[in-house]
């Protein structure tokens, strides 16, 4: 019998247009879909936060403001390093979901949805959510037979958790400030939750290299000791690794040592070789942005 544990993704939203003034997210939905959506060809960017009161009210959102994306069956390393333990990893999406019509968040056990306290007293419950489903994109909402649901596990509230604070290091100016200071706020928060966490760098492909800098900066000053890692979901660099390190950290086993973004890009090429035409992770059929 595998082993379950859920890694909960938390960061800012889409719809806070004080944070994201070019209409994207952090890359929070992008993260959790290429883990559970590895394939080369199957990353889809867009996952809005803005949608319309049935498509909340839909088995897949549950009247909740948070998005579970399925579960992925992984081989980690057993304790000490002792041969292999078979893992699930649940995975949640902690966001804030917009009423299309009013633009203001869905009314879900409180109206202040979007305020970064309730935000973090949410990611720290229990997150139960009976008769939900994992989501997969807007459109599977209104067409849910389109793909293989899973449904969300009834014992998600006992499940040991880790989360993976996201960073998006594409922003810039202000806006880059703004996050850092959420940031700072939710690590402090699950640092006197006593949780388990990572920090994870979103959209490395297009970095900005001075916000980068003043991230290693607000980590020092606030003696953040958490890991940092630094991912592509557009390039599927770090992304499984995230989430298994994550999940070896919860489970106190040892884990190897994470690979740098440049390390990870190296793999991907090594693989890429080895591939049938030497297909790319990147789908053809999708843009270079992440909305979420």
């Amino acid at each position: 019998m595998a082993t379950e544990v859920m890694v909960c993704v938390v960061g800012p939203s889409r719809g806070q247009g004080h944070l994201f003034k070019s209409g994207e997210g952090a890359g929070k939905s992008c993260l959790c879909y290429r883990f559970i959506h590895p394939g080369f060809d199957d990353f889809i960017t867009e996952h809005p936060s803005i949608i319309a009161s049935h498509e909340f009210q839909s088995t897949a959102v549950n009247n909740v403001h948070f998005l579970y994306w399925g579960r992925s069956r992984q081989n980690l390393p057993g304790r000490l390093g002792r041969g292999e333990r078979t893992v699930d990893i649940h995975v949640v999406e902690n966001t804030v979901l917009y009423e299309d019509v009013t633009s203001k968040p869905f009314r879900s056990g409180g109206s202040k949805a979007d305020n970064l306290d309730t935000y973090m007293k949410r990611a720290l419950g229990k997150l139960e959510s009976p008769g939900k489903i994992s989501y997969w994109t807007r459109d599977g909402i209104s067409l849910p037979d389109t793909y293989k649901a899973q449904r969300y596990p009834t014992n998600a509230g006992k499940m040991r958790r880790g989360f993976a604070v996201v960073v998006d290091v594409s922003m810039d100016g202000m806006e880059f400030d703004a996050q850092l200071q959420r940031t700072k706020t939710v690590c402090k928060t699950l640092k006197k939750a006593d949780a388990t966490y990572v920090l994870v760098l979103t959209k490395m492909e297009s970095v900005v290299q001075e916000s980068v800098d003043k991230f290693h900066q607000l980590k020092k000053k606030e003696k953040i000791g958490a890991d940092v890692i630094t991912t592509s979901s557009m390039c599927n660099y770090n992304i499984a690794t995230t989430f298994r390190i994550i999940a070896e950290k919860i489970l106190k086993t040892v884990y190897v040592n994470i690979p740098t973004f440049e390390q990870a890009a190296e793999n991907e090429a090594r693989c890429k070789d080895k591939r049938p035409n030497g297909s790319s992770v990147l789908s053809p059929r999708n843009g270079s942005r992440h909305p979420r």
